[in-house]
């Protein structure tokens, strides 16, 4: 429902919502949550789930159903301009895929899929008139503009891991130390940034350094270390679920949620979906699922 009422936005319909800033540059998408960026993580990460609902589903109403409902996920990111989103979305369903069709043997499946994206992705290196061509190479003032302030709330936050390397500033220290050390970003000799107004950000837009520069190494490890584990026991699970037919439906969810959680963590790297609740509520609730799984079958 979110995704459609995004679709409908595409033609400046929206009975919800004011137009917003992301509208008056012309991604006039956002669904629900009227934030492109947000809405463009949240469908990314729900891709892979959708994609294991259809292949799980023989009845042709639900196939149906999940095949349109895909049809419009891919529009909906598209027309949202989301780099890191539509990244995330094309690594993710790759990793479905591939696993999919290596388990069950189905190798035309696999180069037929393979050619698909690979045709996705020149179609949108081989479009340099679309508005997300001209975002992806950054193209235009406001590109430039995004660009720069990405790159310096990254840099902002690499300064202070490296002043607080061990523990860091403090969960929640990056928004209130930010001003301090964008200044002296900028006021370094032969800065590029010097000279250039930007707003006090209250995330680094790439989960990963904010961490480092709140939690510090020591911190940031042990969150590595916990997802490291929970994929190697999301892999024995799939590898238990795999050459059983009747856990056909178990092993086509779980590879599907382990491929949201990978669209989730990668779409961290370019924004911000540890801090938003539509954003991390799907993948708490999914890894809850998961991990109940595997204590049954692992």
């Amino acid at each position: 429902v979110n995704a459609l009422y995004g679709l409908i936005q595409i033609n400046d319909m929206d009975f919800l919502f004011e137009p917003t800033g992301y509208k008056s540059l012309g991604r006039n998408i956002g669904g629900f949550i009227d934030n492109a960026n947000t809405f463009a993580t949240y469908i990314s990460i729900i891709f892979p789930l959708a994609l294991s609902l259809f292949f799980i589903n023989r009845n042709i109403v639900l196939r149906i159903f999940f095949g349109v409902s895909i049809l419009i996920f891919a529009l909906v990111l598209f027309y949202s301009q989301t780099r890191g989103a539509i990244a995330a979305t094309l690594v993710s369903i790759s990793i479905f895929l591939t696993v999919y069709c290596l388990f069950t043997k189905q190798i035309k499946l696999l180069l037929i899929s393979a050619l698909t994206i690979f045709a996705m992705i020149l179609a949108l290196l081989a479009s340099p008139q679309t508005a997300l061509y001209k975002r992806i190479t950054f193209q235009g003032d406001t590109a430039l503009s995004a660009k720069n302030e990405r790159l310096i709330q990254w840099l902002v936050a690499i300064e202070m891991f490296k002043e607080n390397p061990l523990l860091g500033v403090g969960p929640g220290g990056y928004q209130y130390k930010y001003k301090d050390y964008e200044i002296k970003i900028k006021e370094k000799p032969g800065s590029p940034f010097y000279g250039l107004s930007f707003y006090v950000a209250k995330h680094a837009h790439n989960e990963y350094l904010q961490l480092l520069a709140e939690i510090g190494l020591i911190g940031f490890l042990l969150f590595i270390s916990l997802l490291f584990y929970y994929f190697y026991r999301v892999v024995l699970l799939i590898k238990a679920l795999s050459g059983r037919k009747k856990r056909k439906t178990l092993f086509l969810i779980n590879l599907g949620i382990a491929c949201s959680l990978i669209a989730f963590l990668i779409t961290a790297v370019t924004s911000l979906p540890f801090h938003i609740t539509p954003c991390i509520i799907i993948p708490v609730a999914l890894s809850g699922y998961q991990l109940m799984c595997v204590n049954r079958y692992v």
